[in-house]
């Protein structure tokens, strides 16, 4: 019996993502969290995360990373963190992607899925909907 994948399968790409689509000014912070289980002897490595475009490669526009340093342990532990990626550099535009990964490890680097289409980048403040509601004498 065989077993079929998506496209989105084999490439490690997903639609929206948990929480949903994000909508933020341009400046504003972007808060990417992740989280694993890790056993195993002490170790130090870096968490980047990057908002960009994902093509043929993923094309980093903005990204931030931290230094994280986890105790030895023979059991599995369950571990969370986060950084906050700025969108000042980022030319206000619709449909921007999402990963994270983990770098410095033995081996290869541990990356997430690719989160397509999840972050929204407005420029200037909008109106919408101006029109006069009323008029009456007083």
């Amino acid at each position: 019996m065989y077993q079929h994948q998506t496209l989105e399968q084999l490439l490690g790409e997903t639609g929206i993502a948990p929480p949903g689509k994000l909508t933020v000014m341009r400046g504003d912070r972007v808060r990417v969290t992740i989280g694993f289980n890790y056993r195993g002897t002490a170790l130090s490595f870096s968490f980047r995360a990057a908002i960009g475009n994902k093509g043929y490669i993923f094309d980093e526009i903005a990204y931030a990373t931290k230094a994280i340093s986890l105790p030895a342990s023979a059991d599995f532990l369950g571990y969370t963190s986060f950084v906050d990626i700025s969108t000042a550099a980022i030319t206000p535009q619709a449909n921007l992607d999402l990963y994270a990964k983990l770098t410095g490890l033995p081996g290869a680097d541990l990356l997430t899925p690719y989160y397509l289409d999840v972050i929204d980048v407005l420029g200037a403040p909008e109106f919408s909907g101006f029109a006069i509601t009323d008029y009456s004498k007083v």
